[in-house]
C-alpha cells in the first residue's frame, strides 16, 4: 500500500500514471471534475458582509452570535453561517466529506476573524455544519436558502462597491 504524504507525491503519482496509463488517468480526472461542483463566490473579503447580512435576517445582533459559547440556538446559527459560506465558497466540501481536508485556510481564518472564534473551533463547527448538512434534510433546506439569500445580497454589494 503506497501512502502519499504531500501534494508533491500526488503531483509525481499523477505524472507516472499519465505516462504509463493516459486513459486511466484522463477517465479519474474526468470523473473527479464531473463530482467538482464551482463556487459561486471567490472573493473572501464578502464573508464578513455575508455576516452582518446574516445577523440581519436572523435578527440577532452580531456581537451576540459571536459571543454565544454555550446557547444551542446561536451555536446552531454559528453552523447555519459556515454551512452557507461553506455553500458558497467551497461547495465540494458540503458534498463529499473527503474533501473536507482540502477546505481552503483562508476560509477557516476569515471565519475565525469575522465570527471571533479559534481556528479550531471554526474547524470543528465546520465539521459539525457537514454533518448536519449530510444527515438532517430541515438544516440543508435551511442553508439551501440562506445560500440563495445571502449569496444575492453579496451580488448586489459586490455591484453597488464597483
Amino acid at each position: 500500500m503506497l501512502a502519499v504524504h504531500s501534494n508533491k507525491d500526488l503531483a509525481l503519482l499523477g505524472r507516472l500514471l499519465l505516462d504509463r496509463h493516459p486513459q486511466v488517468a484522463q477517465d479519474l480526472l474526468s470523473d473527479f471534475r464531473a463530482s467538482t461542483v464551482d463556487p459561486l463566490e471567490t472573493d473572501l473579503s464578502l464573508i464578513p458582509i455575508y455576516f452582518a447580512q446574516f445577523c440581519y435576517l436572523r435578527e440577532t445582533p452580531s456581537t451576540l452570535v459571536q459571543q454565544a459559547k454555550y446557547n444551542r440556538d446561536l451555536n446552531h446559527a454559528k453552523r447555519l453561517f459556515i454551512g452557507a459560506v461553506l455553500s458558497i465558497y467551497f461547495p465540494s466540501a458540503l458534498k463529499s466529506p473527503d474533501r473536507l481536508s482540502r477546505t481552503h485556510t483562508g476560509i477557516i481564518d476569515r471565519l475565525s476573524d469575522v465570527l471571533r472564534i479559534t481556528n479550531g473551533s471554526v474547524s470543528r463547527l465546520v465539521h459539525a455544519a457537514i454533518f448536519n448538512y449530510k444527515v438532517y434534510d430541515s438544516f440543508r433546506l435551511e442553508v439551501v436558502d440562506l445560500t440563495d439569500k445571502l449569496h444575492s445580497y453579496g451580488k448586489d454589494s459586490k455591484s453597488q462597491i464597483n
